[in-house]
């Protein structure tokens, strides 16, 4: 979770993910082909990065809700006149975290697919395609 949370390879879980500043405009999602440390690619496959934004729309939703939460439960102890308020503080907030939130996001689902070495591939790797199966 700590590597996950640090944007590390989950391979050697040293490398970074990303290259460059989050808050930097240009290099936001910017990541290297593969790892600097260990070899390991990044992209698996083309689009293989689609499927974050589920889990980026998910982190932002629930973590938006909680602080919405927050704010109306703490501040103005759930009056019904605040409610938009506190959505719009959400907002804000929610804008200053998102190039975080979108680098975890891309983290957690190479992560997800990460169970060892035997699934991801690197050119020392071998991968064995089977015989007599077609390619099915």
């Amino acid at each position: 979770m700590r590597d996950i949370l640090l944007l590390k390879c989950p391979r050697c879980r040293e490398g970074n993910l990303f290259d460059g500043a989050a808050y930097n405009p240009k290099h936001i999602i910017n990541m290297p082909q593969q790892c600097h440390k260990c070899k390991q690619p990044f992209f698996l496959e083309p689009g293989f990065y689609y499927g974050a934004m589920y889990i980026s729309y998910a982190l932002n939703v629930g973590i938006g809700g909680m602080i919405t939460f927050f704010i109306w439960w703490l501040i103005w102890e759930f009056d019904i006149d605040y409610l938009v308020k506190s959505a719009f503080i959400t907002t804000g907030l929610l804008i200053l975290i998102f190039p975080y939130s979108l680098r975890l996001s891309r983290s957690m689902w190479l992560y997800l697919f990460y169970k060892g070495k035997a699934t991801f591939y690197s050119e020392h790797d071998k991968i064995d395609i089977g015989k007599g199966d077609g390619g099915y």
